[in-house]
């Protein structure tokens, strides 16, 4: 099991970022919440976070969950006209590329 604090969400957002989305730093906010899920991507108007689970019973599975909410990050920031679902094929689009770094995105953990 391991304890997520807000410093390793940052790093790891961030190296996901840079490599991947380009999210502008400003929108990339973490706040760490118990909650049933172990994460959401969550929006109020013009604010958004994501909230993620204070424990992960190891890294992998922290690092997909926090990947999967920068994905509807992006999705947010960047909506396709043809695609209004938060799990439909823009965002299994998003497999092909993160594979490789050991990310697999799936509708629900």
């Amino acid at each position: 099991m391991i304890k997520t604090n807000l410093n390793t969400c940052y790093k790891t957002a961030n190296y996901f970022n840079k490599m991947f989305f380009e999210i502008p730093r400003k929108h990339i906010n973490f706040i760490l919440v118990d909650i049933p899920e172990w994460g959401n991507f969550c929006e109020d108007g013009a604010d958004v976070w994501i909230e993620m689970g204070k424990e992960y019973p190891d890294y992998n599975l922290f690092k997909n969950v926090l990947v999967h909410e920068l994905v509807h990050m992006y999705q947010w920031l960047n909506p396709d006209p043809k695609d209004k679902e938060d799990h439909g094929p823009s965002f299994f689009r998003w497999n092909r590329y993160l594979a490789d770094h050991g990310i697999v995105l799936e509708e629900t953990y």
